[in-house]
């Protein structure tokens, strides 16, 4: 067994502090812009993501390092990205049941700049666009783009002057509409600060900060309007968080919306979601529920879905452009998975293909990844399948991407290595009574791998679907160690992201926290992963 480095008891000592909200860094950056005077952090705080600062230096030091890891990964990268990616895929059907190895594989790219909560987008010509963060203390967001499948990367960040627009931020979010070909790059920093590009990030338009109800855990989307009448721009986008007094601890979620493309943003109307008792897997009392939200969705008659999870998977639906909304919990025995602190995931994830079939994925009781299918809105589901790969005891942090012809894909973090059930939300597990069934996370998890998976399916809609599933990278050498989630990811932090190219193509993005070696920082790279090799779909 290794002995525990000095980041790792960081994370540790974070991981115990994440229970409550401390300082909120985003704040702090703005400020400082602003011109105002900022004490230094105390000897052991917590920004809103719950990382413990040490001695107000373990971060900045842990970014430091993560320099040092990343430039020293870049002399041995690999353009055809086949180097460190996954090898095969295995085709399977729902369960995990195996049916053989098949003849795609997996590509693994790196971005050499960081990776918290990183997303991307892809647009009709191919271009991906992946969301990160400058390698300096700074933490600027930062916007790649490659143009030949991943072998290069370049930063068309926001700039003027060659200076970045974007303020420092821990909350950085990208969205690309293949359908009209406009980029956004938005980021947290105590407002919504948003930025839109038109011509593949050659040049970027800014608009002013949207200061309003909504705080952390942002999202943006969009898509065909309803009942308004949209100016400069075909489709309404909305901005959906969790919303004030607090951060990652709000009890509710709303949304905005703009009908200019983004250049202003008005409230929707009613709340998405409001408070709700969480309960557990007996009925009784438990915990709140955060308003902390997936990634939210537009189908092709307007209809806003946003994913949420509490005691069971619900799905947030607004058919008028989010004047008002329906709570709708899809029907399963399955639950949700539940941290020691009865906290459910906050992470899961929806998709509307061009027939308006919804798509929606999140990990279960068992931490396994489980995708349902409803063909009348949300109204009525089909039942659970157990999509993970073959092998894989224990995910984390599912998203979702669904192609207009009806392909699926599915990113998530993946363990073959992790202790198993009994996990600690067990019904027979009381973390406050004594019973020594809970397991100890720092020492049962202290050498568990995690993985990036992507899973794909070509007819989620038969009776028996086949998936086609890999690690994007190679399971010797994973992206993180230790515990991930429920509710965090260590360096992936609150969410991933995967998308589809206009071939069909999956891409999905991690962060890389470890090296060759199985030593990691609390901070990792953004790796871009994706399957080669799969039919063409559209």
């Amino acid at each position: 067994m290794r002995l525990m480095s000095p980041t790792r008891i960081r994370r540790l000592v974070a991981g115990a502090a994440a229970v409550t909200l401390g300082v909120d860094l985003a704040a702090v950056a703005l400020a400082s812009q602003s011109g105002q005077r900022v004490a230094p952090p105390p000897a052991v705080s917590l920004d809103h993501h719950g990382q413990a600062l040490i001695g107000g230096v373990g971060d900045w030091q842990d970014i430091r390092n993560a320099q040092d890891r990343i430039a020293a990964r870049a002399e041995s990268r690999d353009p055809s990205g086949r180097r460190g990616a996954g090898g095969r895929v295995v085709v399977h059907h729902a369960g995990g049941r195996r049916i053989r190895q098949g003849s795609a594989y997996a590509l693994l790219h790196r971005t050499g700049t960081l990776g918290v909560e990183p997303t991307l987008g892809v647009l009709g010509d191919g271009s991906v666009f992946v969301q990160g963060v400058t390698r300096d203390p700074a933490l600027r967001s930062v916007v790649l783009r490659t143009r030949d499948g991943g072998r290069t990367f370049t930063d068309v960040s926001p700039k003027v002057g060659g200076r970045y627009v974007h303020a420092s931020t821990q909350d950085p979010y990208l969205y690309a509409e293949p359908r009209t070909g406009r980029v956004f790059t938005n980021d947290f920093v105590g407002c919504g600060l948003t930025s839109r590009s038109d011509d593949g990030g050659a040049s970027w338009t800014t608009f002013p900060p949207l200061c309003s109800h909504l705080t952390d855990h942002q999202n943006l989307f969009g898509g065909p309007p309803v009942t308004s009448r949209p100016t400069g721009y075909p489709h309404v986008l909305y901005y959906c968080a969790v919303t004030l007094p607090a951060l990652n601890t709000g009890t509710s979620a709303g949304c905005d919306k703009s009908v200019d493309g983004g250049t202003t943003f008005v409230p929707t109307g009613s709340l998405a979601f409001t408070p709700r008792l969480q309960y557990n897997d007996e009925g009784k009392l438990n915990t709140y529920c955060t308003g902390l939200i997936g990634h939210g969705t537009v189908g092709p008659d307007g209809t806003v879905y946003v994913p949420k999870t509490c005691s069971e998977p619900l799905l947030l639906v607004s058919r008028d452009e989010g004047l008002t909304w329906q709570t709708i919990a899809i029907p399963t025995k399955v639950g949700v998975n539940t941290d020691r602190y009865g906290r459910p995931d906050h992470e899961s994830a929806v998709g509307v293909d061009a027939k308006g079939i919804v798509y929606y994925t999140w990990i279960g009781r068992d931490r396994l990844p489980y995708l349902v299918t409803s063909r009348d809105g949300g109204r009525t589901w089909s039942r659970p399948l157990m999509v993970g790969a073959p092998g894989v005891n224990e995910t984390n942090i599912p998203a979702l991407a669904v192609s207009p012809g009806g392909r699926v894909a599915i990113s998530y973090m993946g363990s073959k290595t992790s202790p198993g059930a009994p996990f600690p939300n067990d019904s027979t597990c009381e973390l406050f009574t004594g019973d020594t069934s809970c397991r100890s996370t720092t020492s049962d998890y202290l050498d568990t791998t995690w993985n990036g998976y992507i899973t794909v399916t070509d007819d989620p809609l038969r009776a028996r679907p086949t998936f086609t599933s890999v690690s994007i990278n190679d399971e010797a050498d994973p992206l993180t160690i230790g515990e991930c989630g429920p509710f965090r990811c260590q360096q992936q932090y609150d969410f991933d992201d995967v998308q589809l190219g206009p071939d069909g193509t999956p891409w999905a993005v991690f962060s890389d926290g470890c090296d060759v070696d199985l030593f990691c920082e609390s901070l990792g790279e953004a790796v871009v992963g994706r399957i080669a090799g799969l039919p063409r779909h559209r």
